[in-house]
């Protein structure tokens, strides 16, 4: 059997089948990232999309917004402000509105909304989640009109560019009742959000902060993946905490899986384009399969998957077959550091080809190094380490401390506490069964075989591969 050339097709025909409604697709790449030889895994998968247009094509039903494409309103918008814009998030907030009035004026009825970002870009694709699922879209009376536009942004961020409080959750409450009752706005479903590592502060000073990222309603799917090896104090993982009170809402299908690496060795562009190994082809191939398994209808070219990332299309459409268990380690499957990759050069011996099966693939991807930021460069980061920070987390509440270098805190199977009585906790962590691999090859490290950064908590744990609160997922 043939494979096709883009799956779901595109063309499907016949008396009793209907168009497919249109998928409109918007990425947010939080880096600053230009496309480049070291494009992050934002630009990868709009690479691997039907047609990848840079501009919303009403036709077929695929577009594609990336921050940029609307700053007329803006003013000075050039290299000056960008570079600000990655450090303190200056027009974090325009960015935002920005993509939710493109969202307006391209919305049709029926219409698919998927929503992908890595870094700060995941999380404005969640904020843009938010102000959807509360303010809805304006209908076309109103979308020409920037001052409707103007009080939505106000009534949003308003609370969080102040000391927030329970009397400005409030207060913002009031004032969307008011504004969802002078306006017909039409409530609509976000069929999918995706993203990598998100972090709500990866700036050198500050960020804005904004509200319902992690219980936005009217949401169908949300999918993350998270980095076990980032160790940056300014690069804490944003994580979607589900809340005791969300009993009456619809119920998001949420799924956060944690993988092998550093900020970049998740979201990508730790490495120049093409290199293999490559941790980051495992959460891009994960989220690539997390569309088809909730069938959000994005089309993918289908030989771009099976040449790039060992994909069978065929084993992702019309079903999702299960997953093939993983191959066992060989007598040369060693975990490769920095050091040994620029001394050897192994990245360019890797054995995997453009016939290679995704088994293949991850079992050399898993191996890849960890470009650690704290390492490589220490000289940007390390003061940053010794500085005391207000971080907020469910369990611990407001903190004000340093990290020294600490890896990141996995909270599972939490006991009730004064802060952790408002959320629900999973049972167990969830893990890609790529990070098994990786901690039972050996290693070139000397420090000896592989173990996360990221720590279980409460106690304090590694994760071990054989914990009994962590679940093995593909």
């Amino acid at each position: 059997m043939s494979s096709p050339k883009f799956i779901p097709p595109i063309n499907a025909q016949g008396p009793n089948i209907k168009a497919p409604p249109r998928n409109l697709i918007f990425m947010f790449d939080g880096t600053g990232d230009e496309i480049d030889d070291d494009v992050t895994n934002v630009i990868q998968f709009s690479r691997l999309l039907y047609n990848h247009p840079k501009e919303l094509d009403p036709t077929k039903g695929i577009g594609m917004w990336k921050a940029g494409s609307n700053r007329s309103k803006i003013p000075f918008y050039g290299p000056v402000s960008r570079t600000v814009d990655k450090a303190i998030a200056w027009n974090f907030e325009d960015h935002v509105m920005d993509a939710y009035k493109t969202l307006t004026e391209q919305y049709k009825e029926g219409d698919k909304i998927c929503l992908f970002g890595f870094s700060r870009g995941s999380y404005t694709a969640r904020t843009v989640a938010a102000v959807v699922g509360l303010f809805g879209l304006l209908p076309p009376e109103s979308r020409n009109d920037d001052s409707i536009f103007e009080t939505i942004k106000t009534i949003y961020f308003g609370p969080t560019r102040k000391s927030f409080s329970p009397d400005s959750i409030n207060e913002f409450h009031v004032k969307l009742k008011e504004f969802l009752e002078q306006h017909r706005t039409a409530m609509v479903m976000i069929e999918f959000v995706g993203v990598w590592d998100t972090v709500n502060s990866v700036g050198l000073i500050t960020t804005t902060g904004a509200m319902y990222t992690s219980s936005a309603p009217n949401l169908k799917t949300f999918r993350h993946a998270i980095a076990l090896d980032e160790r940056r104090a300014r690069f804490d993982r944003s994580m979607w905490y589900k809340k005791e009170n969300d009993g009456k809402k619809l119920k998001t299908d949420v799924e956060q899986v944690w993988f092998a690496g550093a900020h970049c060795d998740v979201g990508g562009g730790s490495v120049s384009n093409d290199t293999k190994p490559n941790l980051a082809n495992i959460p891009l191939r994960w989220m690539i399969r997390e569309c088809f398994k909730k069938e959000t209808g994005i089309i993918f070219a289908a030989n771009e998957l099976q040449s790039h990332l060992g994909m069978d299309p065929l084993c992702l459409y019309p079903i999702v077959k299960p997953r093939p268990a993983p191959l066992p380690l060989r007598d040369d499957s060693i975990v490769q550091t920095v050091e040994s990759v620029n001394k050897s050069n192994s990245e360019k011996k890797c054995p995997v080809t453009a016939t290679s099966t995704e088994e293949e693939h991850d079992l050399w991807d898993s191996l890849a190094p960890i470009y650690d930021m704290l390492v490589i460069k220490w000289y940007t980061w390390d003061l940053f380490e010794r500085f005391r920070m207000k971080k907020w987390d469910p369990v611990r509440g407001n903190t004000h401390e340093a990290n020294w270098w600490a890896g990141r805190r996995i909270y599972v199977n939490v006991p009730p506490s004064k802060e952790a009585k408002k959320y629900i906790f999973d049972k167990k962590v969830r893990v890609h069964r790529s990070v098994r691999t990786r901690m039972m090859a050996k290693s070139m490290d000397p420090k000896g075989p592989y173990v996360p950064a990221a720590s279980l908590q409460v106690g304090g744990q590694n994760i071990s591969v054989d914990s009994d609160l962590v679940e093995w997922v593909d």
